[in-house]
């Protein structure tokens, strides 16, 4: 992992002779994301998957998110980013399931909490800036997750949480369509080691007034599949439509 962590972090100090806003450019966006949760987790144990086994069902969470761009070519942007992903659920089990060393017989009703929280730390350099654009950086994306669930039928109980930092390869790739105010972007941030794989990308449509109000509106899916992390194994995703009202000053 430390060889990933060492190139990713080279690339903020790559300089760059492509120039953002004429002095400072900020950029806000507020929406919610409608999120569909699918796949499997095991902590000592046996898998247990999200919609058959915790009954999670669909959710809607908050995303924010605020980017800085300057005129300094050699000192890289920054965006900050947060994503609620959470969801809970209740089951009647058809099969018996182990988690956390705790064992839940057929017939037992579960409840259930699953929580992805994550917050991105972005720093890009603007690689073309005209109408198209281009970003390229790293990404800090840092997880606050949450896997629980407990027996209505008997005391039995579990919570594992993980909070994990995970430094990833980033790209933004934006084309404004001439005088409309309308523009088409794709997002994303990945990385993939002997032990992990990690990706959350979106494509949208946006809006920007000249005022610099707007709004977006895309879809974005996050996919997590970790290899004996910490005893926990996990191979799930979240994804579905989202919708952003955005300012620019």
């Amino acid at each position: 992992m430390k060889k990933y962590i060492i190139l990713l972090l080279s690339i903020c100090f790559v300089p760059t002779y492509a120039f953002a806003d004429t002095f400072l450019g900020v950029y806000l966006g507020a929406g919610v994301w409608n999120q569909k949760h699918e796949g499997k987790v095991q902590f000592l144990g046996s898998d247990v998957d999200l919609q058959n086994e915790f009954g999670l069902s669909s959710s809607t969470n908050e995303i924010f998110y605020i980017a800085f761009e300057h005129a300094v070519p050699v000192l890289p942007n920054i965006k900050l980013q947060y994503s609620s992903v959470s969801t809970t659920g209740s089951k009647q089990l058809s099969k018996s399931v182990t988690f956390d060393n705790t064992t839940y017989n057929v017939g037992d009703t579960i409840n259930s909490r699953y929580a992805l929280d994550n917050t991105d730390f972005i720093l890009y350099y603007e690689v073309l800036d005209n109408w198209l654009s281009l970003d390229l950086g790293v990404d800090i994306k840092v997880f606050d997750g949450e896997v629980a669930m407990s027996s209505t039928n008997t005391s039995n109980s579990s919570v594992h949480a993980f909070d994990e930092p995970l430094p990833m390869l980033y790209a933004k790739a934006q084309f404004d369509i001439p005088i409309t105010g309308f523009y088409i972007s794709g997002e994303g941030s990945a990385i993939k080691t002997d032990d992990s794989k990690v990706a959350d990308f979106k494509l949208l449509v946006g809006y920007e007034s000249d005022l610099g109000l707007g709004g977006e509106l895309g879809w974005r899916k996050l996919s997590l599949d970790v290899d004996d992390a910490d005893d926990m194994f996990a191979d799930v995703s979240t994804d579905g439509f989202f919708a952003n009202i955005t300012y620019h000053f």
